[in-house]
């Protein structure tokens, strides 16, 4: 895969994460807690921020 394939493709899922984020909201507002919402947001992409930077040392990358 060439690097600009790469790019599309991060674009495009950063897009639709973003674009999902805000629909979902709008129902799990009306549903779950504030603060409890906020606690699984973060807790969610903590996790997923330790995996990419797992993966990455793996691969030998630091930066």
């Amino acid at each position: 895969m060439d690097e600009k394939t790469k790019e599309n493709l991060a674009t495009g899922i950063g897009v639709f994460i973003f674009g999902i984020n805000f629909v979902s909201m709008k129902f799990l507002v009306d549903h779950i807690p504030n603060f409890s919402l906020i606690f699984f947001r973060f807790a969610i992409a903590s996790i997923s921020l330790l995996v990419i930077d797992k993966i990455r040392i793996y691969k030998g990358r630091i930066i």
